[in-house]
């Protein structure tokens, strides 16, 4: 006896933690790396994502500072309070 076939509902799309669908060219964003990680894990992702949505992204080991807006600025490594982190930017 054949079972019946039943229509599966494709899952709805995962909740990403970062805004690569919705970057035009020359944004960024600026992701904090926790002790003993690098930036590899991050690139690899902002790679296979840029090649599913036909978009490119520039990733670099970068230091940031928070000012008195709550917005990240670019910053020196010895800088007092400089986090350091990964630097994503729509390139193309």
């Amino acid at each position: 006896m054949d079972r019946p076939k039943v229509a599966r509902v494709a899952p709805p799309p995962r909740k990403r933690i970062y805004p690569f669908e919705t970057m035009e060219i020359g944004h960024f964003f600026f992701v904090p790396l926790k002790e003993g990680k690098t930036k590899n894990t991050l690139s690899t992702h902002a790679s296979s994502v840029g090649k599913l949505l036909g978009k490119k992204f520039h990733t670099q080991l970068a230091y940031m500072i928070k000012n008195d807006e709550g917005l990240w600025e670019t910053a020196h490594q010895n800088d007092e309070g400089a986090i350091r982190g990964v630097y994503v930017e729509r390139t193309a």
